[in-house]
């Protein structure tokens, strides 16, 4: 695959987006959910159901972008082995034919 590393550049800064985005919305959530026993504050519920619904989408788009990575390097896997494979007929066949000739 060609434009592999680029893809792979592309695709790993946006899994580090994604992770950054993901930590600060759990991190928010669990300070909503439980505040601290000096604050005496009740937690704010609806505060913290929106952040735990962003964070699990979040964790969704660290997923997807996981899941291009894992397809990516398959390919490229599959791109070398075929690449592999190509370039054994090919030093096969020409074996033969030098043989013959």
């Amino acid at each position: 695959m060609r434009n592999g590393p680029r893809w792979r550049a592309l695709l790993e800064a946006r899994w580090q987006a994604r992770l950054e985005e993901l930590t600060e919305l759990s991190l928010a959530y669990h300070a909503a959910a439980d505040p601290p026993d000096h604050l005496a504050d009740k937690p704010d519920v609806q505060q913290a159901q929106m952040l735990l619904r962003r964070a699990v989408a979040a964790r969704r788009k660290l997923e997807d972008v996981e899941e291009a990575l894992a397809r990516l390097a398959a390919c490229t896997r599959s791109s070398s082995a075929v690449s592999a494979g190509r370039r054994s007929r090919i030093g096969r066949g020409l074996g033969s034919r030098w043989r013959s000739a």
